[in-house]
């Protein structure tokens, strides 16, 4: 770890002892001020948890140290005075400028800082690349400093999402945005006892037969007000509203209790749920999920229990634990949406795994340039190495299973043949699909 430099620059809490810029609580007192910005960018580095796995908190801090000197470096470079920044914590940045067209400066330097911050950092006698993104807010007259950060908050998260866009910059109607936020977390809290929160299933398929194999269990939100919400939606409202763990714990036990129905049908097909890492964060996951399988009188080795990729999990040991105690009693568990996150190889590592299923970007990337292939079929090489099952999400067409196939991946999901079911049309469609 970075030592601290001795003397005042010790005891000076207006300072972020790792990269030399004000501290978060710096920051704090500064957006508190009368004095408002004109607008504000709020920096990310997508993906940094992997420099903490790869060199350790060590590393992590050198990292942050040129972050943080790149960022100073840049603003120095300009006319004038020096814009604000602040490091606010983990690998987040905010700079304040109090320019007047500060919405067009703020696109300029943006795009300069992430130009420099996209250049390689040395770390251990090799280099690492960062991925920043950038959320911009502009102020607007008559709005409240809460409204104006949510605003510049959301924006960067926006950006840290999208798979092309580095720099997302906020307008006046992402309030609205952020109060349908609000609102949908608080409306949340009642959408079990209504009955909102539907189930529904899409079939899985055997590349090798054809045959159907399973149903991965999905939610979507019936909202009497927004309409039929997604499980993105649903997610992103139990997350702002610290309403996850009830959710998931909600969507997991209506799963298993009417997949349940399937076995006088189909006893053969397995049913896949996913889990989060707040539900990994709970030490009695296992034994919970085990007590909803003998309620329901659910096979426990019909079971798969999903983890997504991008899920940020605290304690890897305690979760291999877990899904230890799960395969013990014939559970299987799947790395889902693999291609997406930035955890990858850690996981593969430290969980045990049964099966990896591929994100529906990285099964169009079949059909993408000789890289793309290469990337893709390396996954698949590394994923048989060792000895798990592939399945593919996102089959649409003909040409992409015909793909996978040749491959070798062994299952796949999608709207080829099938979309997400309602329990009853997925109990039909099971008793006809063989």
């Amino acid at each position: 770890m970075i030592e601290r430099r001795a003397g005042a620059a010790e005891r000076d809490e207006e300072r972020d002892w790792i990269t030399g810029l004000a501290s978060g609580k710096t920051a704090r007192l500064r957006l508190g001020g009368a004095d408002r910005p004109n607008a504000v960018l709020l920096i990310g580095l997508a993906g940094f948890r992997n420099v903490n796995v790869a060199h350790g908190r060590e590393g992590g801090d050198r990292a942050l140290a040129s972050v943080g000197e790149r960022i100073r470096r840049m603003l120095r470079a300009g006319e004038g005075a020096v814009p604000f920044a602040a490091r606010t914590g983990g690998a987040e940045f905010l700079v304040l400028l109090d320019l007047p067209g500060a919405a067009q400066c703020a696109q300029l330097l943006a795009r300069q800082l992430v130009a420099e911050l996209n250049r390689p950092v040395e770390i251990d006698g090799g280099e690492i690349h960062l991925s920043p993104r950038i959320g911009i807010a502009e102020a607007h007259a008559g709005e409240g400093q809460a409204a104006f950060m949510r605003r510049a908050r959301m924006a960067l998260e926006e950006a840290m999402r999208a798979d092309t866009r580095t720099i997302v910059q906020s307008e006046a109607g992402r309030l609205d945005e952020a109060l349908m936020d609000e609102t949908l977390g608080r409306h949340l809290r009642h959408a079990f006892e209504r009955r909102e929160i539907a189930i529904l299933f899409q079939p899985q398929f055997a590349l090798a037969d054809g045959r159907m194999t399973g149903a991965e269990a999905l939610a979507r939100w019936r909202h009497p007000e927004f309409g039929t919400l997604g499980g993105e939606a649903l997610f992103a409202a139990a997350a702002r509203s610290d309403f996850v763990a009830p959710l998931s714990r909600h969507i997991q036990e209506r799963a298993i209790a009417l997949a349940a129905d399937w076995t006088g049908a189909r006893d053969d097909v397995r049913l896949s749920i996913n889990v989060t890492a707040q539900d990994l964060a709970s030490p009695d996951m296992a034994d919970r999920l085990l007590g909803y399988v003998a309620g329901s009188g659910f096979r426990s080795d019909c079971l798969t229990v999903e983890i997504t990729e991008s899920a940020l999990i605290a304690d890897l040991d305690a979760a291999a634990k877990q899904f230890e105690r799960l395969r013990g009693e014939g559970l299987k568990i799947a790395l889902d949406d693999f291609g997406t996150g930035y955890s990858s190889l850690s996981y593969l590592s430290a969980l045990p795994l049964d099966y990896l299923k591929l994100d529906k970007r990285l099964t169009e990337d079949l059909q993408g340039s000789e890289r793309d292939r290469i990337v893709v079929r390396a996954v698949i090489a590394m994923a048989k190495a060792l000895g798990l099952e592939v399945i593919a999400e996102g089959i649409e067409s003909e040409a992409q299973r015909l793909l996978i196939e040749r491959e070798g991946c062994d299952y796949w999901q999608g709207f080829l043949r099938a979309g997400a079911l309602e329990p009853d049309a997925f109990r039909d469609f099971a008793l006809k699909a063989d």
